[in-house]
Parts: C-alpha cells; sequence; structure tokens
C-alpha cells in the first residue's frame, strides 16, 4: 500500500511538471550566516563556492562557503592582530587581508591568500620596498588583484601567488590606482578597478601599467569599475549632483550603458557574468536598497529583494553572480531592523536547463540521483527543487518527479 501511495504522489507531482515546466525561473533567496556569527557578508561566487567575512565577538574572519550555511569554512588565525576578510575567491582559494599593527602602534592591512583552509595561508604584502599596507580584491587564472599603498599612494597590483611576484599596473598619469575585479590569466585575462586622474575614472588593463584603459563616459563627474567577465564591465557612474548610476560597459568608454531603472534615485553595479549584471539601487519610494540583477538595460531587471522572507529585511545589496549553465547564483546582504547583516545566497534555474541533470553530463541517470541525495543531506540549496525556500520531503518527491520525465 506505501507502494502504491509513493507511486501515486510521485505520478501526480511528474503530471504538474509536465503540465507546468520543471523548476520555474524563479529567484530564491537562502540565508549563509554561519552559526554563532553575529553578522557576516559574502562578495563573491564561482565555482559553487561564496567567499566573505564573518564576525565573532567583534572580529572579522575571513572565510568560505559551499552552499549553506553550515558549510562555512574559517581562515581566521589568532595571529592575525585584528582579524582576517575574504574579498574574493577561485573556488576554495579566497584572497583578501589579514589586519596587523605596525612599529608605531597603528593598525594595518596585508595582502592575503588561503588554498582552503586557515593553514595554507599566504601573505603577499611585498616586503623591503616601504609599502604601508596591501590588500586583495580579485583573483583568476593564478593571478591575485588589489593594491599595495606605497609612499601615502595605491598603486593597482597583480600577484602570481607570492609577495615578490608583484607587477605595478599604476598608470603613470594617476595619483591612486586600484584593481578591484578580473578575469582570465596574465597572458589573456582582464583587470578592472579606477584611477584618479584627478578625479577616479573607470578603467582596465590587460596585465600591464601600459595597458591601461580610460572607460570613463564623457557628461559625468567621475566613475569607478568593479567587475569583468572579459566581455563586459559594470561600476558606476557619477553625477555632477554627486548621485550614483550603475554602469554596464562593453571594453570602452563609448560602450557605456546606464542601468539605473526609470524612476529610482541611484544605485551602483558589482557584478557582471554572461550577459547578466547584480547590484543595488534605490526605489523611487523609500530610503533602502534593493539587490537587483539586470539583463543588460536599465528596466530589464529582477528585484531580489522582492523574494527575501516578508517583513525580515529593511536593505539589501547584491555583490556577485555566477551560473554553472543549470543555476544562477547570486550573492550579497540583507540587513535587518536591528543592522543585522545576513549574507544571502539567491539561486535562479536557468531558463531551458535540464533541472534533474545534478552532474552537468548531459542526460539523467543514476550519478544524478545520489548527486541529489548528498546535496539533500547536506541541505544544499541545490536540492530544494520546489523552489519553496526549504529543503524537505516535498523537494524529494519533486526530483523523483522530474527524474521520472527526464530531459
Amino acid at each position: 500500500m506505501r507502494a502504491n501511495r509513493l507511486t501515486s504522489r510521485v505520478g501526480a507531482i511528474a503530471g504538474l511538471v509536465l503540465a507546468a515546466g520543471l523548476c520555474p525561473a524563479q529567484w530564491v533567496a537562502y540565508n549563509l550566516r554561519p552559526a554563532g556569527s553575529s553578522t557576516s557578508q559574502v562578495y563573491c561566487v564561482l565555482d559553487g563556492v561564496q567567499s566573505g567575512v564573518a564576525f565573532y565577538s567583534g572580529r572579522s574572519h575571513a572565510g568560505y562557503w559551499s552552499g549553506t550555511a553550515g558549510s562555512w569554512v574559517d581562515l581566521d588565525d589568532p595571529a592575525f592582530v585584528y582579524g582576517s576578510y575574504g574579498e574574493a575567491n577561485e573556488g576554495t582559494t579566497v584572497v583578501g587581508a589579514t589586519f596587523d599593527e605596525n612599529d608605531d602602534g597603528e593598525d594595518y592591512s596585508r595582502a592575503a591568500m588561503w588554498t582552503g583552509s586557515a593553514a595554507s595561508f599566504v601573505d603577499l604584502h611585498p616586503e623591503g620596498i616601504g609599502a604601508e599596507s596591501s590588500r586583495a580584491y580579485a583573483i583568476s587564472g593564478g593571478l591575485q588583484g588589489g593594491i599595495v599603498r606605497l609612499d601615502d599612494a595605491n598603486r593597482a597590483t597583480l600577484w602570481m601567488g607570492t609577495p615578490d611576484s608583484r607587477i605595478d599596473l599604476h598608470p603613470d598619469v594617476a595619483g591612486n590606482s586600484y584593481v578591484r575585479g578580473m578575469t582570465g590569466d596574465l597572458a589573456s585575462g582582464e583587470q578592472i578597478g579606477y584611477a584618479t586622474v584627478p578625479l577616479s575614472h573607470a578603467c582596465i588593463w590587460r596585465g600591464s601599467a601600459t595597458s591601461w584603459t580610460d572607460l570613463h563616459p564623457d557628461g559625468w563627474f567621475a566613475s569607478q569599475g568593479w567587475e569583468t567577465d572579459g566581455a563586459q564591465q559594470v561600476g558606476w557612474v557619477i553625477n555632477d549632483a554627486i548621485v550614483d548610476h550603475p554602469a554596464l560597459w562593453s571594453g570602452s568608454a563609448a560602450s557605456f550603458v546606464d542601468l539605473l531603472p526609470t524612476g529610482w534615485r541611484d544605485g551602483k553595479a558589482q557584478g557582471v557574468f554572461n550577459g547578466k549584471q547584480i547590484g543595488y539601487a534605490r526605489p523611487a519610494i523609500g530610503i533602502e536598497y534593493h539587490a537587483l540583477v539586470w539583463n543588460g538595460s536599465r528596466d530589464d531587471y529582477d528585484d531580489l529583494h522582492a523574494v527575501l522572507p516578508d517583513g525580515a529585511y529593511i536593505r539589501s545589496t547584491g555583490f556577485d553572480i555566477w551560473s554553472d549553465g543549470r543555476n544562477w547564483y547570486a550573492v550579497g546582504q540583507a540587513v535587518t531592523a536591528s543592522f543585522v547583516s545576513d549574507p544571502m545566497l539567491w539561486i535562479m534555474a536557468v531558463d531551458g536547463a535540464c533541472a534533474p541533470d545534478l552532474t552537468g553530463e548531459g542526460d539523467v541517470n543514476t550519478n544524478d540521483f545520489f548527486q541529489f541525495l548528498t546535496y539533500y543531506q547536506n541541505q544544499d540549496p541545490r536540492a530544494d527543487f520546489d523552489r519553496d525556500g526549504l529543503i524537505n520531503t516535498n523537494d524529494f518527491f519533486a526530483f523523483l518527479a522530474a527524474y521520472q520525465v527526464g530531459c
């Protein structure tokens, strides 16, 4: 009798799946805040891993997640005088900074990298050149990008895994310069950031200081570049009234697109991947920001704030976006009325993707079944097949229905 009921239930759900389509494309939000953390933030998502920072008793701890709050890996070490910060990752390799104290008793940052564990820490801060501080903000293709402060000026910098491998990207015309994002390797990749010339101008590099390209569009007061996927770049521009507008480029200043939704007040774009951009903007009514994902134009966007639990958060921001071909993954933060910041992971199925093909092999087989069981056991959001924000038996039956239908 139980087997008949199970078959009946799976058959009924399979009928609904056939009628309505597998996993309709809608964003669902998941809270990644680690147990015991007072507040935390997530800044980057790539290769199924998210990186950021969690605070414990007021101290910042760099770390990363693999899709769930319980997957948090703490990279901090008590030897770091004032803690650590995770800024970006490539898989489980995380870059950011540690915070130390100089000879004058002042705290300063040191560019840092970890390859999966606290014990794997690599100090990227260059010694012997008079560097006052340093920080890594980006990683890709064996490169780490960020800044080194020399002679009271921040200088855009690349590293290749060691402090002595530093490559100075600082343009001769700039007062300060910063690498904020990057993609690819040294030979064929691209770095993005901004330089003060003397006002801030968004710019890109391709591995050398002489490759500096100014993205600043005519008619705007200032601009900053934040992330690139090689085809598109995002950041923001600032008008004469000192109002930020989220910005999109395709490799040149002339390609600039203003992403501020019609009627909205201000905002910034901070991540880009394969035709989608993420950031935040403030609507015409209200004073708080909403995390947004754009599809290349100002009024083609998804409001990620709208799918957060009702009444739980007053503000949200989006930082990064990535896709594995089956799902879209967006990360950012949501802030409560008591100003507690929660790290958020939003997931949406890719249109036309084969939902039960969890292994990405191109067909549906027992490997996908066992992969689902792993996700289910770990409470991984990828097991949330009915997209209700919870992982329970309903998802098990929804997966069985999709598995039965196939692709």
